[in-house]
């Protein structure tokens, strides 16, 4: 039972997830704010890449939300800037026009 409770206070972990959040958001961002088909390669990455971002952008905040309540000191955690993050990059996802 030790190793699990040292999972949530695993800080690379949190990075992760962190990091991740970053990318999904610099990903809808990019193809929110160009013309990702204007060049054939970038309209390839794009296709290639949408499913796993979408799969991201839906699963890292619930994985932020619950390690978020596992953490002792949770405003010193990147979970919670990993949750806010993916909040405000699924409301562009939904709200924002081209």
């Amino acid at each position: 039972m030790a190793s699990i409770s040292t999972i949530y206070s695993n800080p690379k972990s949190s990075k992760i997830i962190f990091i991740l959040s970053l990318f999904s958001a610099a990903y809808w961002i990019i193809s929110r704010s160009f013309n990702v088909y204007a060049s054939p390669f970038g309209g390839a990455v794009f296709e290639l890449l949408w499913l796993p971002m979408l799969l991201l952008l839906l699963v890292l905040p619930i994985l932020s939300f619950i390690f978020l309540l596992k953490e002792k000191e949770p405003l010193q955690s990147y979970y919670l800037y990993s949750l806010l993050l993916s909040g405000i990059t699924i409301f562009m996802f939904i709200y924002a026009r081209k």
